[in-house]
């Protein structure tokens, strides 16, 4: 009898091993995201008339992995547009990108992936699922479902955003104003990164506000991004030119 038991509870410790999730999702504020979830992305779009959702991807395996993703289209309002950035940006007609990420054991990468949603002042809900996928093993995949709701199509008010950023001058030249305003209590870093998902500056703040200036005089020409990372989690991110004159 206990050889018996001994060999159920081998098999079924396999089969468990066996459905191991590779590839967990987390949303921008590290919860948890069962495949195939549903979010609901709602309120006023901001200023360049878009609404953002950022998703993190976490490695869960023993081994470094090559994380790609594509989009599905599930049902959007006619005259809006979606697209997204995978390492790169993507125009709204791509829906698998070439990139892939490439991720240690254990890590997750809160950088890559962001969902844009432009309404075009277009009301009503657009639906859209992300899928990402192992590049060796495409049936190791995690997905969610975004619903884009944007509500007055306004501009968000930044005045009731806890944890938000600007830069001026935008576009820049010789150098970047960043202004952010943080929780009491929050720890916060600033990220730049190249359109490629290349980190290029990383800078920490603290306080509930402060001003950092950070030079461009050797960045080149071009759209940049700027994350605000608030314990850990990306609370904002927005786009930022270079110019030289």
């Amino acid at each position: 009898m206990k050889k018996f038991t001994l060999s159920v509870a081998a098999i079924m410790l396999t089969i468990i091993s066996g459905f191991a999730q590779n590839l967990i999702l987390w949303d921008s504020v590290a919860h948890f995201l069962p495949s195939d979830t549903t979010l609901i992305k709602s309120g006023p779009v901001d200023a360049d008339k878009e609404m953002y959702k950022y998703l993190a991807v976490k490695n869960n395996s023993t081994s470094t992995l090559g994380i790609c993703m594509k989009k599905v289209i599930i049902d959007t309002i006619p005259g809006s547009v979606n697209y997204f950035c995978w390492a790169k940006c993507y125009p709204a007609n791509v829906y698998t990108p070439a990139d892939t990420i490439q991720l240690s054991p254990q890590k997750t990468d809160f950088y890559h992936f962001v969902g844009h949603y432009r309404p075009i002042d277009k009301k009503g809900a657009s639906t859209i699922r992300y899928v990402f996928y192992e590049r060796a093993n495409p049936n190791d995949s995690v997905s969610v479902k975004v619903t884009y709701l944007p509500t007055g199509l306004g501009i968000v008010d930044a005045v009731s955003i806890k944890n938000s950023i600007s830069a001026t001058p935008n576009p820049a030249s010789e150098e970047v104003n960043f202004s952010y305003t943080l929780t009491p209590g929050s720890s916060g870093k600033i990220i730049i990164l190249q359109v490629t998902g290349t980190v290029i500056s990383e800078t920490q703040v603290q306080g509930t506000h402060g001003n950092i200036v950070i030079t461009a005089q050797d960045m080149k020409d071009g759209l940049y991004f700027y994350y605000l990372m608030v314990d850990g989690k990306v609370c904002s991110a927005k786009k930022l030119i270079i110019r030289h004159q």
